[in-house]
């Protein structure tokens, strides 16, 4: 973070929440920019502060504003799964998971339910609020009456005037309607820099100290008091200042009760540490989704913080630690069709990643033909079921829950959106059983299906296979963040990742059809045949420490084998599918109705692990690990 005469605090001049500031900096033409501290799908997060008169800051803050600039990318095509009032219970539902989880964290400032200001900044670092007479139109027949889009049917969006006998209106969104009283954005606020450029929805935070990757750094000895400055959220004044020397691990201050130079007790309190670590995160996220309703589906180290606050005993620093989620989900749950069918649609904005399931962007898209076998007779509401045949030449790998969107083009009876789902392959390469959701059909669009049964109907019918993931994807990204808590090779996370799966595959290949009621089908035991090659050297637990300082044979003197490949264990059976008792069988096995219950059973797990790990560490360490010294020698001497 940079120094205090590198930064400068501009007041909003909100008068709920006087004193309320953002963070900016200035740029080398003399302008200024405001800091943003993260930037995930659906929101962006400003450094502020609140301060007082004289101008010291009192405590600092992320300020959140709601962006639905990357949601439209998935109304382009003509699949209107999200709309206005979609994102804004979205985000309110995100505001409540934060109050719950972090009460004294969230502020309650109503804005996170009500439209915002409008907050622009000039160039010089000015707000503009006070001079803006604009607010977002949320009002559907006033848009509706001027031609423009409606808030509630699509994700365009305007600024209006607040004059409805004279109103003027500022299109937000590229693309959006136009009419007679429509103005651009830049004639009214030339040169401007937004904050919150729509009045969408915000939210007022307590800024955690560290993002969690950084804290992990600290634990492993791989950060400098330098480097922990750099890694500050808001800018080191107040309480932060002190952190980078309290949590410093090269003193007698870092924080543990066994310093580095006791690596026997140091190894074993490190485990136990960072397995609290990733326990925090996993409740955190088991909480949100409880609140949302829906995965996140693109979970990373950076969404996540670390608050460290004064412990009130006589705990080591570093044992105080508080593990937040600091990003609202990167999906909605829509419903499509005409009986509701809840989808779970990721943010446009998801990209490939190592944190993420490569089943998160595996949709299918492609134009294809269409045969019609039956359409069932209308039940009491008017609905119908119509059974067909898929015709493309695209390769789809299907399952039997995965979403098949169809958008026709009916000649001379406009477009026509079904829902279902693949049942199968026909006979022919290429072919595709489908069978839609009840839906409710026009006359005329009926007889028409009906006079080409069996034959085919359409030729350029885009279709849209949705794959079936949900909480089991959130599930793959804890597991890759565990790899990069507990492992801290030189050579990155991504080959830890390869390993963990490698090692996964052979061991359920190994044993898939042991008998579990022998005891022998561990993977410790796995391990101790060799048939997983030299993997102490590759996932020991002497890379808990950065560097290769301790050795495997070390490592394992004062940590139990048992213990570690254990912990192993439940690691790899984080990758849905892909260990022999792994806590999700594919990316399909959750519970659409409650999709946080995914997790209460690596929790209890993880509990379990943090159990043994205390018990380790205060049951007598210095007796056990004597016993464990001659237990190893009685063993080499065999």
């Amino acid at each position: 973070m940079m120094g205090q005469n590198e930064w400068e605090l501009v007041d909003l001049g909100m008068p709920a929440m006087p004193g309320l500031c953002v963070v900016t900096f200035p740029q080398r033409d003399g302008s200024f920019r405001p800091r943003i501290v993260a930037q995930p799908a659906g929101a962006v997060a400003y450094a502020a502060a609140w301060k007082d008169q004289s101008g010291d800051v009192k405590e600092w803050l992320d300020l959140w504003v709601q962006d639905v600039s990357s949601w439209r990318i998935a109304n382009d095509g003509g699949h209107a799964f999200v709309t206005n009032p979609l994102l804004d219970r979205h985000w309110q539902r995100w505001c409540e998971s934060l109050t719950e989880a972090h009460p004294s964290k969230v502020f309650q400032i109503s804005l996170d339910r009500h439209p915002a200001p409008v907050i622009w900044l000039t160039a010089e670092g000015k707000t503009r609020l006070d001079e803006s007479p604009w607010q977002l139109c949320t009002d559907d027949t006033l848009l509706r009456a001027n031609r423009l889009a409606t808030y509630s049917e699509s994700l365009h969006r305007y600024l209006w005037n607040g004059d409805s006998n004279a109103p003027r209106f500022l299109a937000l969104t590229p693309q959006a309607p136009e009419g007679p009283n429509t103005q651009p954005v830049a004639g009214v606020f030339p040169d401007g820099i937004p904050i919150n450029p729509g009045g969408a929805l915000m939210a007022l935070t307590r800024s955690f100290a560290i993002p969690l990757g950084d804290f992990v750094d600290i634990l492993s000895n791989r950060a400098n008091p330098q480097d922990i400055r750099d890694a500050l959220r808001s800018p080191a004044s107040g309480p932060n200042r002190r952190l980078a020397e309290r949590a410093s691990v090269s003193g007698k201050n870092a924080g543990f009760f066994f310093q580095k130079n006791q690596t026997a007790g140091h190894l074993c309190e490190l485990l136990h540490l960072k397995l609290s670590v990733w326990h925090g995160a996993m409740i955190a996220v088991s909480n949100a989704i409880r609140h949302a309703g829906c995965p996140f589906l693109g979970l990373n180290p950076d969404c996540f913080g670390v608050t460290l606050p004064e412990p009130e005993t006589s705990l080591p620093f570093l044992w105080s630690h508080r593990v937040s989620l600091e990003a609202p989900a990167q999906c909605v749950t829509s419903k499509v069709g005409d009986v509701g069918e809840p989808c779970f649609v990721p943010s446009p904005d998801l990209r490939q990643s190592l944190y993420r399931s490569p089943s998160v962007l595996t949709e299918v898209r492609g134009l294809a033909r269409v045969r019609v076998r039956k359409i069932s007779d209308p039940d009491d509401h008017g609905l119908v079921v119509m059974d067909g045949t898929l015709l493309s030449e695209e390769p789809l790998h299907a399952g039997r829950l995965d979403l098949l969107e169809m958008d026709w083009v009916l000649p001379k009876l406009g477009r026509l959106r079904l829902y279902g789902r693949i049942e199968g392959k026909a006979e022919t390469p290429g072919e595709y059983r489908f069978c839609t959701l009840q839906t409710k059909l026009q006359p005329d669009v009926r007889e028409w299906l009906d006079s080409g049964k069996g034959s085919l109907t359409s030729d350029r019918v885009e279709f849209h296979l949705l794959p079936r993931i949900g909480t089991p994807c959130d599930l793959y990204s804890l597991g890759v963040i565990g790899a990069r808590i507990l492992f801290q090779r030189p050579d990155g996370t991504a080959p830890v990742v390869d390993e963990l799966l490698s090692l996964a595959r052979a061991y359920r290949q190994r044993y898939s059809n042991a008998n579990w009621s022998t005891g022998t089908a561990s993977l410790h035991e796995f391990v101790k045949t060799g048939e997983a090659g030299p993997i102490d050297e590759r996932l020991g637990p002497q890379w808990l420490l950065a560097g290769e300082e301790v050795s495997s044979l070390d490592a394992f003197r004062e940590i139990p084998a048992a213990l570690w490949w254990s912990t192993v264990d439940f690691l790899t059976r984080m990758f849905p599918g892909e260990a022999l008792d792994s806590f999700c069988k594919s990316n399909d096995d959750f519970q659409p109705r409650a999709p946080h219950e995914t997790l209460t059973a690596p929790i209890a797990a993880l509990e379990a692990l943090l159990v043994r790990t205390r018990e380790l560490l205060f049951g007598n360490p210095s007796a056990n690990r004597e016993v464990r010294q001659i237990i190893h020698q009685a063993k080499s001497r065999r």
